[in-house]
């Protein structure tokens, strides 16, 4: 086996100093490209990485901290999805599995930053990549913090070519440097039709490290007809292929679902016969559905929230025949038990709100009260794993109350944006839970006002894609960068379709989104994106 050397790509030349938090993060994000014997490999590949001198004797940082003088990092590995040959992580981004230490900016007070890299096929074992490749722009940015306007391109060296997202980029040009070629985003590409899921809205979408996972939903016009069918998407392979039915949960749709990182579980939502308070557990492994117990189960709901803590499935709010709800629960799937939550000083009772894991705590926001939509949420901190206190979040400076909205997680805060509260909304925020504040997002490029539309986390920007304005379904979307509070609009080259309301999932190096309704319609299409910007190439003789 001969393993090829990938081609190493900084994602941006510039660092703004107009970014969410005071300190620029510890993250350089990098794609390569990995052939094996002359093949664009396809498929999950075991990575480690170091920053190491010229010489490669010296390790300034390595993915989990364990690379002396220039060698291999111990386990465990990174692991990422390779979809033809190309691989995309941000280094020092500690919400990556196995990835525990940002890159501190001293390591850029050294004159000469090289990066190495080894894989693991599955099949050679470990190899190391040659040769490291120097850090030349990005890298050096961090050792900046906070700066003002733009890293000085004179201070980068001559004879290397560089990569811009700017078009004339002015830093540049005044340093000498002249542009060479633009590399358009990749377009928006059709799945597999064959054996697709059936088309569907009210669904789930989940991401299991090799598949889309779709399940449930409705099928008929008006949302009348509830299927308890599923399908497994493999974006590598462009093939579908149908859930097992044995032993499924009921029929349902607007139900809940988390991934544990073995299997799926989903929980709550309607039926013909009402709100439900049932679930169920699939492992994509084997394709086995199992039961959740409803001893100790909270009450049936819909429009409720649920996140996964690393251990438990959270369950919390929601409405049922009851009216609105302000409790919840937590489910072990180890041991197929729930544990109520007996926390004082819940949040409002709501429906349709957003809730996201914040490495210790649970963030809830928004979503329709009593009196209508909130602009309202709180925090349930977590200690030792159990639920301890919750905590009123600030309102200063909040987004306007709104349903039908989106809210991400960064790894340092929860970026809400877009909804619905009359009128389409098309404005968010960033709430940092350690300062409990509030940072407004720029709108300078923002995508039109939307909801029922769908929000991902990269790693580095959030997607926003797809959806509803006012008067019609919406195709495509932007991408929000919180270190720059930028957005940029994505490609519309290969035909994004219009709808509300699809199922998505990040897979680490592309978002596919499947189902959805136009103009009322269930629809079955699955489309993928990179979302990778306009890449403009410079060079200084």
């Amino acid at each position: 086996m001969r393993i090829s050397r990938f081609i190493a790509f900084a994602s941006a030349l510039v660092l703004s100093a107009s970014h969410a938090f005071s300190q620029a993060p510890g993250i350089i994000s990098h794609q390569g490209k990995l052939t094996v014997s002359g093949t664009n490999f396809n498929g999950t590949a075991l990575f480690k990485f170091a920053l190491v001198n010229s010489a490669g004797n010296v390790s300034y940082w390595s993915d989990n901290g364990t690379s002396l003088g220039g060698g291999i990092p111990a386990d465990p590995a990174v692991s990422l999805p390779v979809t033809r040959g190309i691989f995309s992580v941000n280094l020092g981004d500690t919400t990556v599995a196995n990835m525990t230490l940002p890159v501190p900016s001293g390591v850029f007070t050294n004159g000469g930053v090289y990066l190495r890299v080894w894989v693991n096929d599955g099949a050679d074992g470990w190899q190391q990549l040659a040769p490291d490749r120097q850090i030349v722009s990005v890298g050096y940015a961090l050792s900046a913090n906070t700066v003002t306007g733009i890293v000085p391109s004179s201070s980068l060296p001559s004879g290397v070519t560089v990569v811009s997202t700017l078009p004339q980029d002015p830093s540049l040009l005044s340093s000498g440097y002249q542009y060479l070629t633009t590399i358009a985003p990749p377009p928006w590409i059709n799945g597999a039709i064959l054996g697709a899921a059936t088309a569907r809205a009210g669904h789930s979408a989940i991401w299991d490290g090799q598949n889309m996972l779709i399940w449930g939903g409705s099928v008929g016009s008006g949302s009348s007809i509830f299927v308890n069918s599923g399908g497994l998407y493999d974006p590598v392979a462009d093939q579908w292929q149908t859930m097992s039915p044995l032993n499924a949960p009921d029929a349902r749709s607007g139900h809940t679902t988390v991934w544990t990182g073995s299997s799926m579980i989903i929980w709550g939502g309607s039926s013909t016969n009402g709100v439900i308070g049932t679930g169920g557990k699939f492992q994509s492994s084997g394709q086995i559905w199992s039961g959740v117990t409803t001893l100790n189960a909270p009450a049936a709901r819909t429009g409720h929230v649920a996140v996964w803590t690393g251990s438990r499935m959270f369950v919390w709010g929601g409405q049922n025949s009851d009216g609105l709800l302000n409790d919840g629960a937590l489910y072990d799937p180890s041991l197929d038990q729930w544990t109520t939550v007996n926390t004082a000083n819940p949040p409002e009772a709501r429906n349709g709100a957003t809730a996201v894991w914040a490495g210790d705590r649970v963030i809830v926001w928004g979503g329709i009260g009593t009196n209508g939509a909130l602009n309202n949420g709180a925090e349930l901190v977590f200690v030792s794993g159990a639920p301890s206190q919750w905590i009123a979040m600030n309102s200063v400076n909040a987004p306007a109350a709104r349903r039908r909205h989106s809210a991400v997680w960064t790894g340092q805060g929860m970026i809400v944006w877009g909804g619905q509260n009359g009128s389409a909304l098309g404005d968010g925020a960033i709430f940092n839970p350690v300062a409990n504040s509030w940072k407004t997002l720029s709108s300078v490029g923002a995508p039109a006002a939307r909801f029922n539309f769908v929000a991902l986390w990269t790693g580095q920007e959030m997607l926003v894609l797809d959806g509803s304005s006012d008067l019609t379904d919406l195709a495509g979307g932007a991408a929000y960068d919180p270190l720059a509070d930028r957005w940029r609009t994505l490609t519309t080259t290969g035909s994004p379709l219009a709808r509300s309301a699809p199922g998505a999932v990040w897979t680490g190096t592309q978002a596919l989104i499947f189902g959805g309704q136009t103009s009322g319609i269930p629809v079955g299409s699955l489309q993928s994106i990179v979302p990778q910007p306009t890449w403009y190439f410079y060079s200084k003789l």
